[in-house]
């Protein structure tokens, strides 16, 4: 940006900011480029890694979980990559009477999960495409049940399942993306299938997808 434009979005002078721009460049914060224009420096991106390092996405999830919880009576989850592939790490028990247990590490099957199917679309770590392999291999599903799975969710931007890791219960996903557009986690609502009918699926998805978006927009996404 140009020191003119800079200073009008700071509301100060030129002269004023030009002084603060000196000290910035000379702590690194800000480089000036041949053109003139002021640009981040390299102190200012080592200083963005370094939060980006230091962000513990269960952390960060714990409430926006307690704010889907609270807000849909539903039971929410998070679950990010695993060794054996998505895996479980931090929940909003629901406040309803559901007989329903969410068990923290457990690792879920990616074609017949909600949250699964959202790595199934948006992961390419092995762990997913070996889990997926097996379940094909298993006759759970098919390739090209696959396909449509994934076309499902990029169309809607969240999936769905009914009735399968859970008997009686449905669940929707959404993801959430890091600061490279890298798929970090997907956060789920779980509940009593009569909870979620197609009549309520539209709202309850847009309030899932808001707090994804911004947990994701947290992690330094930029869609």
């Amino acid at each position: 940006m140009s020191l003119k434009l800079l200073s009008q979005r700071a509301g100060m002078e030129p002269s004023k900011a030009h002084l603060y721009l000196v000290s910035f460049c000379n702590l690194g914060l800000v480089r000036q480029e041949d053109s003139g224009y002021y640009a981040l420096g390299s102190y200012a991106l080592q200083l963005g890694l370094a939060a980006l390092n230091k962000i513990d996405l269960a952390h960060l999830a714990r409430k926006v979980l307690h704010e889907l919880r609270d807000e849909t009576g539903e039971a929410v989850s998070l679950a990010v990559h695993g060794d054996k592939g998505p895996v479980i790490v931090a929940k909003a028990d629901g406040l309803k009477d559901d007989p329903l247990v969410i068990r923290l590490g457990r690792t879920l099957r990616v074609s017949n999960s909600a949250a699964g199917r959202i790595f199934l679309t948006y992961s390419d770590a092995d762990s997913v495409r070996r889990l997926l392999e097996a379940e094909i291999a298993r006759g759970e599903v098919t390739a090209a049940g696959v396909k449509k799975l994934k076309q499902d969710v990029r169309e809607h931007g969240y999936a769905r399942a009914d009735a399968l890791a859970h008997a009686g219960f449905s669940s929707l996903a959404a993801p959430v993306f890091d600061h490279e557009g890298r798929l970090a986690g997907a956060i789920t609502l779980l509940g009593l299938s009569a909870n979620f009918p197609a009549s309520a699926e539209g709202h309850l998805s847009q309030v899932l997808m808001s707090k994804t978006r911004q947990l994701s927009f947290e992690l330094g996404f930029r869609d």
